[in-house]
């Protein structure tokens, strides 16, 4: 009795050791590899490598899969010798300075390409400009600024609002660039030449206030005088037709033209003045063609500038051609 009763308790003892502690056998190293050598493991069902060392005692180390799966957000951790299972799952891979708005994640850790960040930048000509009367604000004379500022406008290009002064010492303060005080009594910013993009702010360029001659508060006569300013604003164009254009109605024209009836009878005119003198018509130059306006009579008393084409009948801008009569030759629309 006593035997048999230590046959069962040798057979459950041995049962509860089997029983989820089994360590899982070592794997050799292969034949061809030396202590030290790294050989890839798969790291679970994802299909990445992780590495393990072949070691002194010839087996190989538990699969290391850290960097499979280390900075994915997914998993991360050891698989069992020989790479068999899976790891344990890993920290996301956000860290302290993406979560508080510092360094921003990279390709990897977005999952794909990232969207470039608009470049804040200097302000370029392009840009609108500002107009609030405060330092550096585009302004045209002293009304368009806030107290203790006025208007440098000096010489070509737009001005701005600038710190009233009456030495540098009172502008050195100013941010944004290193002013100067003017004879003019405002802070200005000095600049080397049109070449200089480094000296003025954001929207400004360097010109010469002294272009065309005479002292504009900051040279001395006719010697350069670069000086940062706003660039000069692009003239917009007139609306309408230009001289010399079609038209069939006063609408139609460019402010301080007129249709005029080509006196051939037809429904288009053209844009022209009203002349009693050649000096009316001097700088009313067609866009193209060779034939030069001239004072032309169309009744007893009044004139029109016209282009007399008699002596040129190709000479007609595009678009007109040479209408003749018994009586003159002008260059027209022809209906």
């Amino acid at each position: 009795m006593r035997s048999t009763l230590y046959m069962v308790m040798g057979t459950l003892a041995l049962a509860a050791a089997g029983c989820g502690n089994e360590e899982e056998p070592e794997t050799p190293c292969p034949a061809d590899a030396s202590a030290g050598a790294a050989l890839s493991c798969p790291c679970g069902d994802g299909g990445e490598d992780g590495e393990q060392i072949c070691q002194a005692d010839g087996k190989l180390s538990d699969c290391d899969c850290s960097d499979a799966f280390g900075g994915s957000g997914g998993g991360g951790g050891r698989a069992g010798r020989g790479g068999a299972g899976a790891g344990a799952s890993g920290r996301g891979g956000s860290t302290a300075e993406d979560d508080d708005g510092g360094t921003p994640p990279t390709e990897s850790d977005a999952g794909g390409a990232m969207t470039p960040q608009p470049d804040a930048g200097p302000m370029t000509p392009t840009a609108p400009l500002p107009a609030d009367g405060n330092q550096l604000a585009v302004c045209q004379n002293g009304r368009d600024c806030n107290m203790n500022l006025d208007c440098y406008a000096v010489g070509p290009g737009r001005g701005f609002c600038s710190q009233v002064c009456e030495g540098d010492e009172e502008c050195m303060a100013l941010p944004g660039a290193a002013y100067v005080c003017a004879t003019s009594g405002i802070c200005n910013i000095p600049c080397q030449d049109e070449a200089d993009t480094q000296s003025c702010p954001g929207g400004m360029v360097c010109l010469d206030l002294n272009e065309g001659g005479g002292d504009n508060g900051g040279g001395q006569g006719n010697e350069p005088a670069f000086r940062c300013k706003y660039p000069p604003q692009e003239p917009e164009e007139p609306e309408g037709q230009p001289a010399f254009g079609p038209c069939n109605g006063q609408s139609d024209c460019q402010d301080g033209l007129d249709c005029v009836d080509d006196l051939m009878g037809n429904d288009t005119g053209y844009c022209s003045v009203p002349c009693n003198e050649p000096a009316a018509c001097a700088e009313l130059m067609p866009s193209s063609g060779t034939i030069a306006p001239s004072c032309e009579p169309n009744s007893p008393t009044m004139g029109t500038c016209a282009l007399d084409c008699s002596a040129a009948p190709a000479g007609c801008p595009d678009g007109m051609m040479c209408l003749m009569t018994n009586f003159y030759s002008r260059c027209g629309y022809q209906e």
